[in-house]
């Protein structure tokens, strides 16, 4: 794998489409700051609680000027039959090719995958995601060892968080995102002076 992407550096340029044909760039989200969250298979239970939180977030996260954008490994037909993803008001990229899993340096691990189903968190995670009734279960032609990475950009583009994560349960700390909602922008902040 490449050398993962860090805090400070502009994030990649994109173009892509989402679920329902609507074009998407990183441009698109100029003077606005960005979450785009990278997760497995719309199949994933951990995954799938991180979805409905940022989705219970979502008019929070546009008080505040945040736009999230989700990219899964399935298909869109996969997404699409989703009953958790296909009534999400966020937009969703089916990303089943991983091009912009490669752009953005997301990695698979068998060793994270291994040590995160040891981890208490995780098992803890694990527990909640069986009592929302989504099982654990993986489908074709998704990576069952894909590690989810988030990614908080500013509105000039550059990254404030590139977070990789240690498990196949672990995410950006809310707390992480809340303070960056909190962080006033700098955006023309040069031409004040």
């Amino acid at each position: 794998m490449d050398q993962k992407l860090q805090k400070g550096q502009t994030a990649p340029d994109f173009k892509t489409t989402d679920i329902h044909g609507n074009l998407i760039q990183l441009r698109d989200f100029s003077g606005q700051k960005l979450l785009i969250s990278f997760q497995r298979g719309v199949m994933c239970p951990f995954c799938n609680l991180r979805v409905h939180y940022l989705n219970k977030n979502y008019e929070e996260h546009i008080a505040h000027g945040m736009k999230v954008l989700v990219v899964t490994e399935s298909t869109r037909e996969t997404v699409l039959q989703s009953s958790l993803f296909s009534r999400i008001r966020l937009p969703v990229v089916a990303d089943p090719d991983r091009d912009l899993y490669r752009l953005f340096q997301v990695e698979n691990s068998l060793l994270k995958l291994a040590l995160g189903m040891l981890n208490t968190d995780t098992l803890t995670e694990l527990w909640r995601s069986q009592r929302t009734g989504r099982p654990l279960v993986t489908e074709t032609g998704t990576s069952l060892d894909r590690i989810p990475a988030e990614f908080l950009i500013d509105e000039k583009s550059v990254m404030h968080e590139a977070y990789y994560g240690s498990s196949v349960a672990d995410h950006i700390p809310v707390n992480v995102i809340e303070a960056f909602l909190k962080k006033t922008s700098h955006v023309g902040a040069a031409s004040e002076k």
